[in-house]
């Protein structure tokens, strides 16, 4: 049995896929330009993974997290877009899929210089509450 953890991912993926595409810089783009076209690459990426796993913890929380950061820091993504993009990940925060222990982590302890998950999430909260507050 798959992870509804998976289909929560998946499902913002779409979101914000369907947002970029809809958007005019990408309207025009064809199946061969989307392969070449980072952001959709890096989604394209993400699906695959997500297909290949049984649980969203067999994946390290920056695996599913990169291309939804990667739209936020892009220079070519509308507010929206960047919008959907950030509510996605607060999202993630909300129902817990970051912060978590990875499979990988539960399993060995963490060498010092390891990713310090708790300071990642505490940041990204603060990334995302800043927003918050930005648009209200």
């Amino acid at each position: 049995m798959v992870d509804k953890n998976i289909y929560i991912v998946q499902g913002e993926i779409s979101t914000v896929v369907g947002a970029i595409k809809r958007n005019s810089r990408w309207n025009t783009h064809t199946p061969l330009d989307e392969e070449q076209d980072p952001l959709l690459n890096s989604f394209g990426h993400l699906k695959e993974i997500l297909n290949n796993i049984k649980e969203l913890s067999d994946v390290e929380p920056n695996v599913f997290l990169r291309p939804f950061l990667e739209v936020v820091r892009s220079e070519d993504t509308t507010g929206p877009i960047t919008g959907l993009a950030l509510t996605s990940v607060n999202k993630f925060l909300s129902y817990g899929l970051i912060g978590k222990k990875s499979a990988i982590e539960r399993q060995s302890p963490v060498p010092s210089g390891g990713p310090p998950w708790d300071l990642i999430s505490d940041k990204i909260c603060t990334v995302v509450n800043d927003w918050h507050q930005i648009i209200s």
